[in-house]
Parts: structure tokens; C-alpha cells; sequence
């Protein structure tokens, strides 16, 4: 984790609406930090979250003015995100070492569990906002793109911890986050199912399950 936070840091030069003598064009490169709710879509029968399922993101982003007054922009970002789902799906593994899945009843004392996937985050957004170089607390609509790579995925109950093999390791999710100043609302629709069509034997993995966020997003020059 330091290590990615140093990356982060390192892979943009950060300009806090930084200004040309010629041209006056200005951009807002920018730090953002999110932390969100997490609902689950899904059509399954007896699936349920019971728990509070919640995300972080943490990232920058490279701002490329479409024109002289800055009102439009495209953002390029590179981030870290954190996705925490409690629900009452459980994973386990058979004999043969493939993953089951099973949904608990709730009566079960220990039917809350925990899947985490850690995941490497390239967003792209159109920005439209009304700042200037002189006003610093602007309106801002930002809408976009995500694609994440999931480098890391474990689901922890009350009989341990262990990696999943499952998740799909790429995702796609579009975005929204709009607001002022520094205070945004976020929202996050993902476009791709958590899990794999087929386990590693070829069994059909039957629990289509998205992502939506609903949060706040911080953006600091």
C-alpha cells in the first residue's frame, strides 16, 4: 500500500490550476479520495446483504483542458480502490479444490461474509465545471469511465481467510460525480459481473453480481 501511495505521488507533476503565460490556459490536476456505499445487483434468489458493504478509492488525475477558459477538460487518472462486500454468499472449496457457492441462511449464526478485492484503477472522465483562474470554489459535473484490474481478492468468515479464485481479475464501471468545491456526490455503475462465467473446470458460475456506489468523492488541488 505505501508503495502504491509513493507511485501515486510520483506518476503526475501536480499543479494546483496551474497557468500559461501564453496561452492562459489553466488545468486542475488533482488528488481524489472517495469512500462509498456499495449495493449488490442481482436477481438471486435469497441473496442478501446483511451488512454495511462499503468502498475506498484513492487516486490522481492528469488534467488536459479542451479549451482556453477551462471549463472542459478531460481527466486522466491512475488510483487505488478498495471494495468491502458483506453479504451471505459463501465460497468454499471442495475435494478437488474448486470453489462452491452456497448462500446461508440467516438464522446461521455466522452468515455474514466478507469478500474484499483490492484493485488497480484507470479512470477517464469528461469534465465540465465553472471554474476560472481566478475562483478556486467552482460547480462541476464529471462523468466517466473505469477500467480496474483486481490484483487482489480474499473472503474471510468464521472458519478464515483465504484468496479467491474466481473474481474476475478486469472490470469496467462508468461514473458520475458532481458537486462543489471540494464536497461531491459519487456514483458508480459497474458494467462487468464480479465473478467469472465458468469456474476453472468449466461449471457455469450462476451468481451475476454488480457493483453500484453511491458516496462522496474529494478532489484536492
Amino acid at each position: 500500500m505505501r508503495f502504491l501511495i509513493i507511485f501515486l505521488i510520483s506518476f503526475l507533476k501536480i499543479y494546483s490550476q496551474d497557468i500559461s503565460d501564453e496561452s492562459l490556459e489553466y488545468k486542475e490536476d488533482q488528488i481524489y479520495f472517495g469512500i462509498s456505499y456499495i449495493i449488490i445487483d442481482q436477481k438471486i434468489n435469497g441473496f442478501k446483504q446483511n451488512g454495511f458493504s462499503r468502498g475506498f478509492q484513492l487516486g490522481i488525475f492528469k488534467d488536459i483542458s479542451l479549451r482556453l477558459r477551462g471549463d472542459l477538460a478531460i481527466g486522466l487518472g491512475l488510483g487505488y480502490s478498495l471494495n468491502h462486500q458483506i453479504s451471505n454468499l459463501n465460497i468454499l472449496k471442495d475435494s478437488g479444490g474448486n470453489e462452491t457457492f452456497s448462500l446461508l441462511n440467516s438464522s446461521f449464526q455466522d452468515s455474514k461474509i466478507n469478500i474484499y478485492n483490492n484493485s488497480v484503477d484507470f479512470p477517464l472522465e469528461f469534465r465540465w465545471r465553472t471554474s476560472t483562474i481566478e475562483n478556486y470554489s467552482f460547480w462541476r459535473i464529471y462523468a466517466g469511465y473505469k477500467l480496474s484490474y483486481r490484483f487482489s481478492n480474499f473472503i474471510k468468515s468464521s472458519i478464515g481467510k483465504r484468496s479467491l479464485e474466481n473474481i474476475r481479475p478486469i472490470s469496467q464501471s462508468i461514473t458520475l460525480s458532481l458537486g462543489y468545491n471540494t464536497w461531491n456526490l459519487f456514483f458508480e455503475y459497474g458494467l462487468t459481473n464480479i465473478f467469472k462465467n465458468y469456474d476453472k473446470i468449466g461449471n457455469e458460475i450462476s451468481y451475476k453480481l454488480r457493483p453500484i456506489k453511491i458516496g462522496l468523492i474529494f478532489y484536492i488541488l
